[in-house]
């Protein structure tokens, strides 16, 4: 076999799914059963990986449409993903898409309350992520409130720039918080977790009631 033939190979989701079942042995499984966050290029064999091991969701920065960034122009596989993730029966993890994804642009102009609501009842996503600009940036709270409007009952989840301060507002809105760069030493994204910063927002957020 081509070098190429033997990548092609062990691109396959199935494949890699099968090793990933293999190296984690059953053992390690819990340590990443939540959630994989994944790059476009990769859904198909991320949604695999994910389902081997019983993850609950699995997040796509870019579900439909196209998007510029500084990779180059990332294009949705939502079809394909769709697809690809009925054949997975029964284990069928969630789908939680991006809408206008951070450190990106639309390709072209879109609407806010058309592409929310067209990621809500077309692409096959199960929840759809609010972000900021860039990794940890609040999200703007106008826009989320024209998402809510514009979804209805479709889980909304934030997913950069939630803190103490942001946190009971946006959680009084949303379905769910992805939280990272404010629970880390000093606010750096690249840090160790703070329990501290932990407790606090967890009592920021309990507080609301």
């Amino acid at each position: 076999l081509s070098q190429e033939a033997v990548g092609r190979f062990f691109a396959l989701p199935a494949v890699v799914a099968m090793a990933t079942g293999a190296l984690l042995g059953g053992r390690y499984v819990d340590r990443v059963r939540r959630t994989t966050a994944v790059q476009a290029a990769v859904v198909l064999v991320a949604l695999a990986v994910v389902a081997v091991a019983g993850a609950a969701f699995v997040r796509v920065n870019v579900l439909n449409g196209a998007m510029v960034t500084d990779q180059g122009i990332l294009d949705g596989e939502g079809a394909r993903l769709a697809a690809y993730r009925k054949q997975l029966a029964p284990c069928r993890p969630v789908i939680l898409a991006d809408l206008l994804v951070k450190h990106a642009e639309p390709l072209a102009p879109v609407d806010p309350r058309t592409a929310a609501r067209d990621l809500a009842e077309r692409s096959g996503a199960g929840g759809l992520i609010l972000t900021g600009a860039r990794t940890g940036e609040s999200c703007d709270l106008d826009l989320v409130r024209t998402v809510r409007d514009a979804v209805g009952s479709f889980p909304v989840w934030i997913g950069s720039g939630v803190d103490t301060v942001t946190g009971p507002e946006l959680w009084r809105i949303c379905d769910g918080l992805i939280v990272g760069t404010a629970l880390k030493q000093g606010g750096r994204v690249l840090a160790p977790v703070d329990e501290e910063r932990v407790a606090a927002l967890r009592a920021a957020l309990d507080a609301t009631g």
